[in-house]
């Protein structure tokens, strides 16, 4: 996770999505992931303040896209914690192959009360109460529109991949009211190194899709969102994100899901990540073996980036999966430790 950095199409060339939106991968070298930069104390106390309200409106919760007459409904949770739900084009070819469908953009509490993210004094604390307001909005919008009902399908990014399966592992019955789920480019059990470095203010990335590493620049509190830090001229080697942002993304990142969802079984579940992510790192075995154990569909992007299912070849093939229609499935070959191919992952 920035390790999870914003989308591309926020910071051109470049969940940020956890479980950070966020979107495109920042690259660059690093420094050793043993000792986390720390941020210097801010002069202002951390911020354990009043959590974002829930609107009482429902339809506050979320904007409409895509055929809002078509009974089939796709929740859309993004990459993240960014301050703006995403325009419909962002979605890319993934978008054009769902358009026929009624598209719902879910907000975060980040979405709902952008100040969050220009907090940079934002506690760990408040950062729990803000992830779990995420929750409740996913929680909520599934059981409105299946109370309506449409058929639910749900598409997650980065950082909103986290927040779905946090739901999931909080809210056992959503299962049964969703048709289909297609998580891209998030994970169960984030390394403990990582989000515990980010919650004392430093940034990571996982490089090549293997080992995490801390990025070779860090936010300070005068980094703003959409800040890659770079001098004239210098290519963006990395991306920065905000100290409001690390909180939010540790949060999410601290509970391992393969304990919380032990024993559930994930069928209408398809798991995709990359290969080469840099923003969250590929799946490790132990992920992937409780994934597949558990009845979901693993979807592996060969040498993908943190952004690949929203275009081609992917987009069209993840889009039929949501909709529960026959598609090929893309497979992976694990780079060995020696960094040889091992053998195709049977999915």
């Amino acid at each position: 996770m920035s390790v999870l950095h914003l989308p591309r199409w926020i910071v051109p060339s470049l969940l940020v999505s956890l479980m950070l939106s966020l979107a495109a991968c920042g690259g660059g070298g690093s420094d050793s992931p043993s000792s986390a930069v720390k941020v210097a104390s801010s002069e202002q106390p951390p911020d354990d303040g009043t959590v974002t309200a829930m609107p009482a409106d429902v339809t506050a919760l979320y904007r409409d896209g895509g055929n809002t007459a078509s009974t089939d409904v796709v929740l859309f949770l993004q990459g993240g914690p960014i301050d703006t739900l995403l325009p419909e084009d962002k979605l890319d070819g993934l978008g054009f192959a769902l358009a026929h469908t009624h598209l719902v953009f879910v907000h975060q509490a980040s979405t709902l009360n952008p100040a969050i993210v220009a907090n940079a004094d934002l506690s760990p604390a408040r950062a729990q109460r803000e992830n779990a307001l995420s929750v409740a909005v996913i929680d909520r919008l599934i059981r409105h529109f299946h109370a309506q009902g449409k058929r639910v399908h749900v598409l997650t990014h980065s950082f909103g991949s986290f927040l779905l399966m946090r739901a999931w592992a909080e809210h056992p019955e959503l299962a049964a009211l969703v048709a289909r789920t297609v998580v891209m480019n998030g994970r169960l059990d984030i390394p403990d190194e990582v989000w515990r470095g980010m919650r004392t203010g430093s940034q990571w990335t996982f490089p090549g899709g293997g080992s995490p590493q801390l990025a070779k620049r860090q936010p300070t509190r005068d980094t703003l969102e959409g800040d890659d830090g770079r001098a004239p001229g210098e290519p963006p080697l990395t991306r920065t994100v905000v100290l409001s942002q690390l909180q939010l993304l540790a949060a999410i990142g601290e509970p391992r899901m393969t304990q919380r969802l032990a024993g559930r079984r994930l069928d209408q579940l398809v798991y995709v990540w990359a290969s080469s992510d840099e923003a969250v790192g590929r799946l490790s075995a132990a992920e992937t073996q409780f994934l597949r154990q558990a009845g979901a569909t693993l979807y592996c992007m060969a040498g993908g980036s943190h952004d690949a299912g929203f275009e081609a070849p992917y987009a069209e093939a993840l889009a039929k999966l949501l909709l529960g229609r026959p598609a090929e499935i893309a497979h992976c070959e694990r780079p060995t430790p020696n960094g040889r191919a091992g053998p195709q992952l049977a999915l």
